[in-house]
């Protein structure tokens, strides 16, 4: 490996053209950062780099949570910050160490994409200030110990696709007009969760951010900040473009939890399609005591049915649902919810299904 690394160093000190994109993908780091460095230098020198990947592979690190001690990775030198021209930068296993880091000075940037990187020194706010960014990827990015989570800010007016994986004490959406597509999975963290649970108004302003967003798909403990306690709902504000909407990890057999996704649906007048994956396998858990189920203004719609399909099949002492359909349905709409719900597999042979 350190003669291919000579190798590639001697290789790019020969060229003499512009160099436009460059990935380095390097097993773990020993004598490496040196020739790393070089690289980096040369690059700079050239000022013509606009795309740049560098990646840290290592199959222990994949199962590594990255706020261990024990982690490691590339340390980043100060002149990366220097290659304002930079349109797409990705980085894994790496680490920013011992300076104020901000993204502000990659005013070309349109694709930011950082996994498993360490802010270790770094302050405890992240920002990512680009006016072009159109692509944010967070994935498992720390500061360096469990309990220092990141306050992070996104100011990026052409931001269209976020994706975010990991840890954080809040975290800002500020002027995101056209973010179309949003993946959000939250990490457990102790007591600072509960102490944003019980004064949720930063995950408001949050949540506010994603009103133009339009495919979202979330899991992990993000559906704690739905719920203050097990009764009082927070006031979500809508999101009236969102037409895809993904659940993924849901245990329905938590009320609080099942009451934030239906708070979800509820804010989203426009949802086309929901997809809800089972985090605790809910299909096996039987509802044994359930006798009798009451529901009102059924439109009909997906994810109604396929929720009243379930309490069906996993009810074994259901008697009867008594179901009142929205008055403005058609004849023939009540025909056919009456048809489907009829067609639902049931776990009690006494339940009946009352339609009004």
């Amino acid at each position: 490996m350190n003669k291919l690394m000579f190798k590639l160093c001697t290789v790019l000190l020969l060229h003499r053209g512009p160099l436009q994109e460059l990935s380095l993908s390097l097993p773990i780091l020993r004598s490496f950062p040196a020739q790393i460095d070089q690289i980096l230098l040369f690059i700079q020198e050239k000022c013509s780099i606009k795309s740049l990947t560098i990646t840290v592979e290592s199959r222990y690190w994949r199962r590594i949570f990255p706020f261990r001690k024990n982690y490691k990775g590339y340390k980043l030198p100060k002149r990366l910050f220097s290659f304002s021209q930079l349109k797409v930068l990705r980085l894994c296993c790496c680490q920013f160490t011992s300076y104020p880091v901000s993204f502000e000075c990659f005013s070309m940037l349109t694709v930011l994409e950082l996994r498993n990187v360490i802010f270790e020194g770094c302050g405890k706010v992240w920002s990512f200030t680009c006016p072009l960014l159109s692509a944010l990827t967070l994935v498992q990015c720390g500061r360096g110990g469990l309990f220092k989570l990141p306050r992070i800010v996104i100011e990026a007016p052409k931001l269209c696709r976020f994706h975010f994986h990991g840890t954080f004490s809040s975290l800002q959406l500020n002027n995101t007009p056209f973010l179309k597509t949003a993946i959000l999975h939250k990490e457990f963290t102790f007591s600072l969760d509960r102490k944003i649970k019980d004064n949720p108004s930063d995950f408001l302003k949050f949540w506010g951010g994603l009103a133009a967003v339009e495919s979202l798909s979330v899991s992990g403990y993000l559906y704690q900040y739905l719920r203050i306690g097990n009764s009082q709902a927070i006031d979500l504000s809508p999101l009236p473009m969102l037409r895809h909407m993904k659940l993924d990890r849901v245990c329905l057999n938590s009320k609080s939890i099942a009451c934030s996704v239906l708070l979800m649906i509820k804010r989203s007048p426009n949802l086309q399609q929901i997809a809800i994956s089972d985090g605790n396998n809910v299909s096996k858990h039987e509802l044994s005591r359930l006798t009798r189920v009451e529901v009102k203004r059924l439109k009909g719609i997906k994810h109604e049915t396929a929720f009243l399909e379930w309490l069906l099949s996993s009810s074994p002492a259901l008697e009867s649902m008594e179901i009142q359909l929205e008055e403005k349905l058609s004849a023939a709409e009540k025909v056919l919810i009456l048809t489907e719900l009829n067609g639902f597999q049931r776990a009690s042979t006494r339940a009946r299904i009352i339609v009004e």
